[in-house]
């Protein structure tokens, strides 16, 4: 059985970054990319919230198959196939892993407006993503 309190204590962090991002989409996209310190935060923001999700993936499909997701995208994909999250939710939230990578390691020049608008995506899905994940928990 998955340990209820690490679950518990990362899914308060993606609550509370899911806040953090509540505040960033309802600045205009103007707004954000021409205040640094800003859309700084907000890199932040959906590091913290992606890395939390990640760790509460892991912790669950570690529990449920025995096994270690292959990597971050991937474990999004099996919340999906395992019925924790639903398929659409987690063929839309996996990709998220990625720009967590791209924030992180700055692979590449990001794309600040498309970025805004994975904001907005993330927004809504990883609201479904933390009542899935809380739904979960309850039925343990």
């Amino acid at each position: 059985m998955p340990d209820k309190i690490i679950i518990s204590r990362k899914l308060a962090e993606v609550i509370t970054e899911i806040k953090h991002l509540n505040s960033l989409v309802k600045l205009s996209q103007k707004q954000l990319l021409s205040d640094v310190p800003m859309l700084y935060f907000s890199e932040r923001v959906i590091e913290r919230l992606i890395t939390a999700a990640v760790d509460i993936n892991y912790h669950i499909l570690t529990d449920i198959t025995g096994m270690v997701p292959d990597d971050y995208y991937s474990s999004f994909i099996e919340l999906g196939t395992n019925k924790i999250l639903s398929v659409p939710v987690a063929n839309r939230i996996a990709p998220s892993a990625g720009l967590r990578n791209l924030i992180i390691h700055e692979y590449m020049k990001i794309d600040y407006k498309k970025y805004y608008t994975s904001l907005k995506i993330a927004n809504k899905d990883f609201q479904i993503y933390a009542k899935a994940i809380q739904k979960y928990m309850d039925s343990l």
